[in-house]
C-alpha cells in the first residue's frame, strides 16, 4: 500500500486533471487514526493530531474555483476530518457547504459487533470477497449489490442538485470504499488498498468515466446500470 502522505498527494494532483466545468464526486477515507490494541477498539478511535494537521492541509489545497459539498460517516472521526477539511478550505475564500451525515456511508446496516467480530477473522479483502459471494445471510448484512446500487442512487441524486463544478465529498471507511470500488467497477481489494485521505474521484463523461483510482487516473468503462446518469 502507497504511504499516507503520498497517496493525499496523488489525489489532490489528480482533482485538478478534471475538466474545469466537470463536476466531481470523491469518495474519500478518513484522516489518520490512533493505532488500536486490539481490532474491537477501532470504532472508538479518533483522529491523531498529524491526521487533524493533514486533514487541514488536505483543505487547503483544494482547488478555490470549485465549491466543496461533504457529507461523511456517523462516525466521529469522519464528521471531524469533514469538518477540518472544510473549515481550511474557507479560510482560503472556498465556497463549501457540510452536508453533514449519511448513514450509507458506515456501510448496509449491519450491528458494530457484527463488524468487530469479522475483523478478528479475517481482513479487509477477506471480508469483501466474502460479502460479495453472498456468504453473509441478510438478516447478519445487507447483500453486497444492492448496498452499491443503493449508494450510488444517493450519490447521483446529491450530484444532479449540485452547483456547476462542484466536488461532492463523502468522508468514509476504507471497507466501504473499497467495497463501492468493487461493486462499481469491478477493481478487486487484493490489487491495492486506500490510506488515510486516500480515495477514488470520478466524473461521468460521454463514452467513459474518468476515474482516479487510488494513485492513477484511467478511463474507466461506465458501468450498465450508470448508462443513463449525467
Amino acid at each position: 500500500m502507497i504511504d499516507f502522505e503520498t497517496q493525499v498527494r496523488h489525489l489532490l494532483h489528480a482533482i485538478n486533471k478534471f475538466p474545469k466545468e466537470s463536476n466531481i464526486i470523491l469518495i474519500m477515507r478518513h484522516s489518520q487514526r490512533k493505532q488500536p490494541e486490539n481490532r474491537g477498539e477501532i470504532p472508538k478511535l479518533d483522529l491523531t493530531p498529524q491526521g487533524r494537521k493533514m486533514a487541514r492541509k488536505f483543505g487547503k489545497r483544494l482547488p478555490k474555483y470549485r465549491p466543496i459539498r461533504l457529507f461523511h460517516s456517523p462516525f466521529k472521526r469522519c464528521g471531524e476530518t469533514a469538518e477540518l477539511i472544510l473549515e481550511e478550505f474557507k479560510k482560503g475564500s472556498g465556497r463549501g457547504l457540510l452536508k453533514g451525515p449519511l448513514k450509507t456511508l458506515y456501510g448496509p446496516g449491519a450491528s458494530l459487533s457484527f463488524y468487530i467480530i469479522e475483523s478478528m477473522k479475517r481482513n479487509g479483502e477477506q471480508f469483501i470477497f466474502r460479502w460479495a459471494a453472498g456468504l453473509y445471510s441478510d438478516d447478519m448484512i445487507k447483500p453486497f449489490i444492492p448496498y452499491c446500487q443503493n449508494t450510488e442512487r444517493i450519490i447521483f441524486k446529491n450530484i444532479n442538485d449540485a452547483p456547476p463544478k462542484c466536488i461532492d465529498i463523502y468522508v468514509t471507511h476504507d471497507i466501504f470504499l473499497m467495497s463501492l470500488r468493487f461493486g462499481w467497477f469491478g477493481y478487486p481489494p487484493n490489487e491495492k488498498w486506500v490510506s488515510f485521505l486516500g480515495g477514488m474521484a470520478f466524473t461521468l463523461m460521454e463514452n467513459c468515466i474518468l476515474l482516479f483510482d487510488i494513485d492513477e487516473m484511467i478511463h474507466a468503462d461506465i458501468p450498465f446500470r450508470w448508462k443513463n446518469k449525467k
